[in-house]
């Protein structure tokens, strides 16, 4: 479990393999991750198999691969990470899984005085989950829809976020980006009897 707040950035220094893959990316804490911790790697969750004070590596499964950002890594890309949160923890964010959606593509990048207003377009079969105010996860980035349609969401990347994550150089239009929806939100969509009663809330 995760909170979608971005501890740092690393580089890919090696991804190897066809269908299944061997990610390894620069450590940056040290001492910090032992075999066998969770560590959302652009919102994924991957198991460390092997670590030394220079390098995480992780086993990336065909299916994760398929359905994630991963496929598109190469050696020299910047990811996002975030370890599993500890109980007892503040959580600042919203509960993440770190178990991807879907990969959407960005379909406006609009600059703003100081932050920036990206739209995220969304396959249809997602649609149910297009709530404006809900949480969202965007490259392992706990966010907020702004405003929302049937097939696409906006957000506001404030300053800091930009600084502080990738998107603030990989945001373009076309992008894809791994996106996570809110856990409570689809478990209350999972039943017939709450969909109606969100469906309700949302005209009130």
């Amino acid at each position: 479990m995760f909170t979608g707040l971005i501890e740092t950035t690393s580089v890919v220094q090696s991804i190897t393999g066809s269908s299944e893959r061997t990610l390894s990316i620069h450590n940056p804490w040290n001492s910090g991750v032992v075999v066998g911790d969770s560590i959302a790697v652009d919102g994924v969750c991957l198991t460390a198999t092997t670590v030394t004070t220079e390098t995480l590596s992780f086993f990336v499964s065909a299916v994760t691969g398929a359905r994630t950002a991963a496929k598109f890594y190469r050696t020299g890309a910047v990811v996002n990470l975030e370890r599993a949160l500890k109980v007892g923890d503040r959580l600042h964010g919203h509960f993440v899984q770190g178990h991807v959606d879907t990969l959407a593509r960005v379909s406006s990048v609009q600059t703003l005085s100081q932050g920036r207003e990206v739209t995220i377009e969304i396959p249809t079969e997602f649609s149910s989950h297009l709530i404006p105010r809900a949480s969202v996860t965007v490259q392992g980035i706990s966010l907020t829809m702004a405003a929302a349609d049937s097939h696409s969401f906006s957000v506001t990347l404030i300053p800091e976020t930009l600084k502080q994550t990738t998107l603030g150089t990989i945001l373009r239009s076309g992008a894809l980006l791994n996106i996570e929806f809110d856990i409570l939100g689809k478990y209350i969509l999972s039943t017939p009897s709450d969909r109606k009663m969100m469906s309700l809330m949302e005209k009130l």
